[in-house]
């Protein structure tokens, strides 16, 4: 009885110990790589600029969609607002928030592996994934605040959800959901919805397939309560927000932007095969490719094999099914963390093939601990080597310095661009009138739209993209008539855009 009690606690500490473990590796990616982080004087990156000037105008009773442009999903800014709130607009608040949010992803990348493994398996299984995707791809947690970074979480938990409640001990597919587990289920595809509504792709072959087989099997109870329950999840994140939309009469703008918007820009043609995805730079490219490979060489293994279980191969067919759909418009470096939950199997067959030729258990426990300091070690020298942010001031910033300095209360408004860097640091007193518009897609004449928003915003700085052709010479002109002047001391210091200032000030 001792022996038995001993082993107990043994497992709920190594359960404990190894997911602790796992969230100090990404921590400490996160501070050397994330654009929130404390090691940089600002945030280097313009859509994680973008991101902040959304969110903390949110804080100060600006609404995006309607006051601040961006079209991601609204509870990606109030998950910012949040960090902002706690840290007084320092960016340490938001680096906190994506601390947790990745964090709280690899415990249940952990908890799902868990589902098929002992302790050791599951951390080695985890913590390889996290190695081939830190080491292959150099900046995967330098998009860590990105919403397709936030997706990691509730996609996580989801399949975590439906794995534990669908495997039975006899290696059966299905069994029944819990009612419980499929309004949290919903609660995640809720999530979803409201970050990034084109990731909801990985519920319509999950969730869908499940209740199509109870459909097929005459479960009509079970379908039933679990279309409610998970329909009711959905509604419980989304519904709120949208009401607190309608009630700051911000509803139309939020449809107008966030879903009409989106569907517009997604209808790229972009090519479906990843390989041919100019954005997607060579260290992504590898990352997918291993990872494909992986997850073929464990299907190959299991066919040889005949030891097939049926969950896994159903996680690899709905993860290939998902990636067909979600990969045909275009796919940027950070897009993949979607399909983790598919990459797991491949993950976990390399990892059993490389413990089965491990004898030693101190050894087995040593490998995940190298990986993870390798991986530290690697990022750390990459970020001395090729630093994110100079450590010199250049001569942008200097221009952006010598600004604030003579106007503290100045106001900035972007257009046709992602936010600027330099000017969410140095004018703290700007984020309460700033402005981040683009119009959409289908409106021509976007000239005509910025001049009426300068008309009628009056701001103290205006940062445009070049757009080189006559809507130079024609920008030119209004902002001359109407009292600026272009501040070539920042225009010669980026050839991307102009910067106009009013003559005035």
């Amino acid at each position: 009885m001792q022996e038995v009690s001993s082993l107990k606690k043994s497992r709920i500490n190594k359960d404990i110990l190894y997911p602790c473990i796992l969230s100090g590796v990404i921590v400490a990616l996160l501070f050397c790589l994330c654009p929130f982080s404390p090691l940089y004087r600002y945030v280097f990156s313009a859509d994680e600029i973008c991101y902040k000037t959304v969110s903390i105008g949110l804080l100060e009773g600006k609404l995006p969609y309607r006051d601040l442009f961006d079209h991601k999903g609204p509870l990606s800014y109030f998950l910012y607002a949040l960090g902002f709130l706690i840290s007084g607009k320092a960016n340490w608040g938001a680096f906190l928030i994506v601390c947790i949010l990745n964090a709280a992803a690899f415990y249940f990348v952990y908890k799902t592996m868990r589902l098929f493994h002992d302790e050791d398996h599951a951390f080695f299984s985890s913590a390889f994934l996290l190695f081939i995707m830190g080491f292959c791809v150099e900046n995967i947690f330098t998009t860590g605040s990105k919403p397709d970074n936030m997706l990691l979480l509730p996609l996580m938990v989801s399949t975590y959800l439906f794995l534990k409640e669908t495997r039975h001990k006899e290696g059966e597919v299905f069994s029944s959901i819990s009612v419980r587990s499929m309004f949290l289920i919903g609660l995640m595809c809720g999530a979803v919805f409201m970050i990034k509504l084109n990731v909801c792709l990985f519920y319509f072959a999950f969730i869908g397939m499940y209740l199509m087989f109870l459909l097929i099997r005459k479960k009509w109870k079970a379908f039933l309560t679990g279309t409610s329950a998970f329909l009711a999840g959905i509604f419980a994140v989304c519904l709120p927000l949208v009401a607190i939309m309608g009630i700051m009469k911000n509803l139309h703008d939020f449809v107008r932007i966030y879903l009409v918007y989106n569907f517009k820009y997604a209808n790229t043609g972009d090519s479906v095969f990843y390989l041919t995805k100019k954005m997607i730079a060579a260290p992504g490219k590898l990352a997918i490719t291993v990872l494909i490979l992986l997850t073929v060489f464990a299907v190959v293994k299991d066919l040889k094999n005949k030891k097939l279980d049926k969950q896994r191969i159903l996680m690899l067919v709905l993860g290939i099914a998902v990636m067909a759909f979600l990969t045909i418009g275009p796919v940027c470096i950070y897009f993949y963390i979607v399909f983790v939950p598919f990459y797991l199997y491949g993950a976990d067959s390399a990892v059993s093939s490389i413990l089965s030729r491990v004898k030693s258990t101190s050894t087995r426990a040593q490998i995940p601990c190298i990986l993870s300091a390798l991986l530290v070690i690697f990022i750390v020298i990459q970020i001395i080597m090729i630093p994110y942010i100079p450590w010199e001031k250049t001569a942008e910033e200097k221009a952006i310095e010598a600004y604030a300095e003579v106007h503290p209360d100045a106001t900035v408004m972007y257009f046709n661009r992602l936010c600027a860097e330099g000017f969410s640091d140095y004018m703290p007193t700007t984020p309460d009138f700033r402005v981040f518009y683009a119009p959409l897609l289908s409106n021509d004449d976007f000239v005509s739209e910025e001049v009426k928003t300068i008309q009628e915003q009056k701001p103290s700085v205006v940062i445009i993209n070049r757009y080189h052709d006559d809507s130079d010479a024609i920008m030119k002109q209004f902002m001359e008539k109407y009292g600026y002047e272009e501040y070539t001391a920042y225009t010669e210091a980026n050839d991307g855009m102009y910067v106009f200032v009013k003559a005035a000030d």
